[in-house]
Protein backbone atom coordinates (compact mmCIF):
# COMPACT_ATOMS: atom_id res chain seq x y z
CA UNK A 1 0.00 0.00 0.00
CA UNK A 2 1.45 3.45 -0.71
CA UNK A 3 1.99 6.27 1.86
CA UNK A 4 -1.29 8.66 0.57
CA UNK A 5 -3.88 5.61 0.17
CA UNK A 6 -2.46 4.69 4.29
CA UNK A 7 -2.96 8.19 5.04
CA UNK A 8 -6.11 8.46 3.47
CA UNK A 9 -7.44 5.18 5.47
CA UNK A 10 -5.78 6.57 8.61
CA UNK A 11 -7.93 9.84 8.21
CA UNK A 12 -10.90 8.03 7.81
CA UNK A 13 -10.65 6.14 11.93
CA UNK A 14 -9.12 10.01 12.90
CA UNK A 15 -12.49 11.25 12.19
CA UNK A 16 -13.93 8.14 13.44
CA UNK A 17 -13.19 8.24 17.38
CA UNK A 18 -13.21 12.01 17.50
CA UNK A 19 -17.07 11.68 16.72
CA UNK A 20 -17.76 8.27 18.74
CA UNK A 21 -15.59 8.47 21.33
CA UNK A 22 -17.99 8.13 23.71
CA UNK A 23 -20.39 6.28 22.33
CA UNK A 24 -17.82 3.68 21.52
CA UNK A 25 -16.25 3.79 24.94
CA UNK A 26 -19.46 2.96 26.47
CA UNK A 27 -20.24 -0.13 24.46
CA UNK A 28 -16.50 -1.45 25.45
CA UNK A 29 -16.67 -1.92 29.18
CA UNK A 30 -16.05 -5.64 29.92
CA UNK A 31 -12.62 -8.01 29.40
CA UNK A 32 -11.84 -10.32 26.54
CA UNK A 33 -11.03 -13.50 27.25
CA UNK A 34 -7.42 -13.22 26.79
CA UNK A 35 -6.77 -10.96 29.40
CA UNK A 36 -7.99 -13.65 31.84
CA UNK A 37 -5.84 -16.46 30.08
CA UNK A 38 -2.90 -13.12 30.31
CA UNK A 39 -2.69 -13.30 34.24
CA UNK A 40 -1.44 -16.55 34.65
CA UNK A 41 1.83 -15.29 31.60
CA UNK A 42 2.26 -12.39 33.80
CA UNK A 43 6.64 -11.73 34.48
CA UNK A 44 7.20 -11.33 37.94
CA UNK A 45 9.22 -8.39 38.84
CA UNK A 46 12.44 -9.88 40.84
CA UNK A 47 11.93 -7.26 43.89
CA UNK A 48 8.80 -7.82 45.01
CA UNK A 49 8.65 -4.01 46.20
CA UNK A 50 8.67 -2.99 41.87
CA UNK A 51 5.21 -2.79 40.49
CA UNK A 52 5.04 -4.53 37.15
CA UNK A 53 5.32 -1.93 34.58
CA UNK A 54 2.72 -2.41 31.90
CA UNK A 55 2.56 -0.26 29.04
CA UNK A 56 -0.95 0.03 27.04
CA UNK A 57 -0.62 0.36 23.19
CA UNK A 58 -3.82 2.06 22.05
CA UNK A 59 -5.72 2.00 25.68
CA UNK A 60 -9.01 2.99 24.53
CA UNK A 61 -10.86 3.54 28.06
CA UNK A 62 -8.30 2.13 29.47
CA UNK A 63 -10.42 -1.61 29.94
CA UNK A 64 -7.20 -3.46 30.39
CA UNK A 65 -5.99 -1.22 33.14
CA UNK A 66 -9.24 -1.57 35.02
CA UNK A 67 -9.14 -5.32 34.71
CA UNK A 68 -5.29 -5.44 35.99
CA UNK A 69 -6.18 -3.38 38.97
CA UNK A 70 -8.98 -5.79 39.69
CA UNK A 71 -7.19 -9.08 39.06
CA UNK A 72 -3.41 -8.71 38.57
CA UNK A 73 -1.19 -9.33 42.42
CA UNK A 74 0.92 -6.83 43.47
CA UNK A 75 1.31 -2.93 42.72
CA UNK A 76 1.27 -2.38 38.82
CA UNK A 77 2.31 1.18 37.05
CA UNK A 78 0.24 1.30 34.25
CA UNK A 79 1.27 3.75 31.12
CA UNK A 80 -1.91 4.12 28.56
CA UNK A 81 -1.05 5.45 25.39
CA UNK A 82 -3.77 6.69 22.18
CA UNK A 83 -3.70 9.36 19.76
CA UNK A 84 -6.86 10.06 20.81
CA UNK A 85 -7.61 12.42 23.85
CA UNK A 86 -11.14 11.92 24.33
CA UNK A 87 -10.98 8.42 24.64
CA UNK A 88 -8.30 9.15 27.26
CA UNK A 89 -10.69 11.43 28.90
CA UNK A 90 -12.81 8.09 29.43
CA UNK A 91 -9.54 5.82 30.78
CA UNK A 92 -8.64 8.20 33.15
CA UNK A 93 -12.34 8.43 34.35
CA UNK A 94 -12.28 4.62 34.45
CA UNK A 95 -9.42 4.48 36.72
CA UNK A 96 -9.92 7.06 38.82
CA UNK A 97 -9.72 5.55 42.66
CA UNK A 98 -8.94 1.80 41.92
CA UNK A 99 -7.46 -0.24 44.36
CA UNK A 100 -3.97 0.71 46.51
CA UNK A 101 -0.82 -0.42 44.57
CA UNK A 102 -2.29 0.77 41.14
CA UNK A 103 -1.32 3.70 39.26
CA UNK A 104 -2.42 4.89 36.01
CA UNK A 105 -0.59 7.48 34.04
CA UNK A 106 -1.82 8.28 30.22
CA UNK A 107 -0.03 10.25 27.02
CA UNK A 108 -1.41 11.62 24.06
CA UNK A 109 0.40 9.92 21.23
CA UNK A 110 0.61 8.54 17.68
CA UNK A 111 2.99 5.46 18.48
CA UNK A 112 2.86 4.58 14.50
CA UNK A 113 4.25 8.08 13.07
CA UNK A 114 6.29 9.26 16.75
CA UNK A 115 7.29 5.90 18.26
CA UNK A 116 8.68 5.57 21.50
CA UNK A 117 8.15 8.59 24.20
CA UNK A 118 11.72 9.22 25.45
CA UNK A 119 12.39 6.60 28.35
CA UNK A 120 10.47 3.70 27.33
CA UNK A 121 12.82 1.38 25.90
CA UNK A 122 13.20 -1.77 27.62
CA UNK A 123 11.15 0.16 30.51
CA UNK A 124 8.33 -2.28 30.78
CA UNK A 125 7.71 -5.73 32.16
CA UNK A 126 4.56 -6.29 30.46
CA UNK A 127 3.71 -4.29 26.72
CA UNK A 128 -0.04 -4.81 25.06
CA UNK A 129 -1.25 -4.30 21.72
CA UNK A 130 -5.15 -5.02 21.86
CA UNK A 131 -7.62 -3.74 19.68
CA UNK A 132 -4.57 -1.69 18.16
CA UNK A 133 -3.45 -3.40 14.90
CA UNK A 134 -6.78 -3.65 12.73
CA UNK A 135 -6.72 -0.68 13.02
CA UNK A 136 -3.53 0.31 11.26
CA UNK A 137 -3.19 1.03 7.72
CA UNK A 138 -0.47 -0.82 5.72
CA UNK A 139 1.45 -3.78 7.16
CA UNK A 140 4.69 -2.01 6.35
CA UNK A 141 3.18 0.48 9.30
CA UNK A 142 1.83 -2.18 11.46
CA UNK A 143 5.33 -3.78 11.28
CA UNK A 144 7.43 -0.04 12.29
CA UNK A 145 4.84 -0.36 15.06
CA UNK A 146 5.18 -3.64 16.58
CA UNK A 147 9.00 -3.56 16.67
CA UNK A 148 8.61 -0.02 18.44
CA UNK A 149 6.78 -1.92 20.94
CA UNK A 150 9.60 -4.87 21.17
CA UNK A 151 11.91 -2.10 22.19
CA UNK A 152 9.73 -0.74 25.19
CA UNK A 153 10.40 -4.44 26.87
CA UNK A 154 13.04 -5.12 29.66
CA UNK A 155 14.86 -8.15 30.08
CA UNK A 156 12.25 -11.44 31.16
CA UNK A 157 9.42 -8.57 29.90
CA UNK A 158 6.05 -10.05 27.70
CA UNK A 159 4.31 -8.11 24.59
CA UNK A 160 0.94 -9.43 24.62
CA UNK A 161 -0.92 -8.84 20.53
CA UNK A 162 -4.14 -9.61 19.81
CA UNK A 163 -5.75 -9.42 16.17
CA UNK A 164 -9.59 -9.40 15.41
CA UNK A 165 -10.80 -11.94 13.41
CA UNK A 166 -14.17 -9.86 12.52
CA UNK A 167 -14.85 -11.59 9.14
CA UNK A 168 -16.00 -14.42 10.62
CA UNK A 169 -18.76 -12.65 12.66
CA UNK A 170 -22.22 -12.92 12.71
CA UNK A 171 -23.74 -10.16 10.30
CA UNK A 172 -20.26 -9.27 8.96
CA UNK A 173 -21.45 -8.66 5.49
CA UNK A 174 -24.27 -6.21 6.79
CA UNK A 175 -21.81 -3.94 8.71
CA UNK A 176 -19.30 -3.54 5.52
CA UNK A 177 -19.80 -0.70 3.51
CA UNK A 178 -17.44 -0.63 -0.19
CA UNK A 179 -14.39 1.44 -0.07
CA UNK A 180 -15.70 3.83 -2.86
CA UNK A 181 -18.53 5.43 -0.29
CA UNK A 182 -15.82 7.21 1.10
CA UNK A 183 -15.89 9.88 -1.81
CA UNK A 184 -19.71 10.57 -1.08
CA UNK A 185 -19.34 10.24 2.88
CA UNK A 186 -16.44 11.16 4.01
CA UNK A 187 -14.94 13.67 0.53
CA UNK A 188 -12.20 10.81 1.33
CA UNK A 189 -10.51 9.23 -2.30
CA UNK A 190 -7.96 6.70 -2.29
CA UNK A 191 -4.65 6.65 -5.07
CA UNK A 192 -4.37 3.37 -4.62
CA UNK A 193 -6.07 0.32 -3.72
CA UNK A 194 -6.23 -1.07 -0.17
CA UNK A 195 -4.23 -4.04 1.12
CA UNK A 196 -6.43 -8.06 1.24
CA UNK A 197 -7.93 -7.84 4.48
CA UNK A 198 -8.97 -4.39 4.71
CA UNK A 199 -12.69 -3.17 4.99
CA UNK A 200 -14.80 -0.57 6.06
CA UNK A 201 -17.05 -1.02 8.99
CA UNK A 202 -20.29 0.61 9.99
CA UNK A 203 -19.76 1.55 13.75
CA UNK A 204 -23.91 2.17 15.21
CA UNK A 205 -25.38 1.99 11.93
CA UNK A 206 -24.47 5.14 10.99
CA UNK A 207 -20.06 5.42 11.38
CA UNK A 208 -17.12 4.47 9.25
CA UNK A 209 -14.15 2.90 10.62
CA UNK A 210 -11.62 1.42 8.80
CA UNK A 211 -10.60 -2.10 9.79
CA UNK A 212 -7.78 -4.58 8.84
CA UNK A 213 -7.74 -8.18 9.69
CA UNK A 214 -4.95 -9.50 9.73
CA UNK A 215 -4.27 -13.54 9.11
CA UNK A 216 -1.82 -16.27 10.17
CA UNK A 217 0.73 -16.03 7.52
CA UNK A 218 0.68 -12.02 8.29
CA UNK A 219 1.00 -12.60 12.25
CA UNK A 220 3.88 -15.25 11.22
CA UNK A 221 5.60 -12.00 9.40
CA UNK A 222 4.76 -9.28 11.91
CA UNK A 223 5.75 -11.13 14.92
CA UNK A 224 8.69 -13.42 13.23
CA UNK A 225 11.25 -10.73 13.25
CA UNK A 226 11.13 -9.31 16.37
CA UNK A 227 13.37 -10.97 18.16
CA UNK A 228 11.10 -12.69 20.33
CA UNK A 229 10.33 -16.09 21.90
CA UNK A 230 6.81 -16.95 21.61
CA UNK A 231 5.35 -17.92 25.20
CA UNK A 232 1.45 -18.83 24.18
CA UNK A 233 -0.75 -18.71 20.86
CA UNK A 234 -3.82 -18.96 21.87
CA UNK A 235 -8.07 -17.94 20.15
CA UNK A 236 -10.79 -16.25 22.19
CA UNK A 237 -13.29 -17.63 24.09
CA UNK A 238 -17.12 -17.23 24.47
CA UNK A 239 -17.80 -14.18 21.46
CA UNK A 240 -14.19 -13.22 21.69
CA UNK A 241 -12.98 -12.83 18.11
CA UNK A 242 -9.56 -12.06 18.94
CA UNK A 243 -6.63 -14.79 18.65
CA UNK A 244 -3.73 -13.70 20.91
CA UNK A 245 -0.14 -14.65 20.91
CA UNK A 246 2.26 -13.56 24.11
CA UNK A 247 6.36 -13.17 23.04
CA UNK A 248 9.11 -12.80 25.64
CA UNK A 249 12.61 -11.17 25.53
CA UNK A 250 14.31 -13.75 27.38
CA UNK A 251 16.33 -11.94 30.38
CA UNK A 252 20.42 -11.90 29.50
CA UNK A 253 22.22 -15.62 30.91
Amino acid sequence: MDEATATALDEVNRRFYAAEASEFSARRTGPWSGFEALLSLLPRPGDGARPLRVLDAGCGNARLGHFLAEHAPGPIAYLGIDREPRMLDHARARTAGLRAGFEAAFLVRDLVAEGLPPGAEQAFDLVCAFGLLHGIPAEARRRRCLLELARALAPGGRLAVAVWRFRAAPGFARRTVPFRELVPRLGIRLSGPPEDGDHLLLFAGRALRYCHEVDDAELERLTGDLGLRVLADFGGRGGDQNRYRVLCRDAAP
